[in-house]
């Protein structure tokens, strides 16, 4: 049980910590080379703004195209 606990927590930081990490280093990035760079939490917001995009499919798509990303996730 325990490991498996321990699993659940490493899979959740992994998660919550990939995107200020990435942030950070391109932030500081950014410094070591004398430029004005995004803030460190950019990831936040850039995957806040993805999460409220929606899909747009034209009318006029044939029924191959709407499902082409059904069948490609199995």
């Amino acid at each position: 049980m325990t490991r498996l606990l321990w699993a659940i927590i490493k899979t959740l930081c992994v998660i919550f910590l990939a995107p200020p990490m990435a942030g950070w280093v391109k932030w500081l990035k950014f410094l070591l080379q004398n430029r004005r760079g995004a803030p460190p939490w950019q990831p936040y917001r850039d995957l806040l703004r993805l999460s409220r995009k929606t899909v747009v499919i034209a009318d006029s798509a044939s029924w191959i195209f709407r499902m082409a990303p059904a069948s490609s996730s199995r």
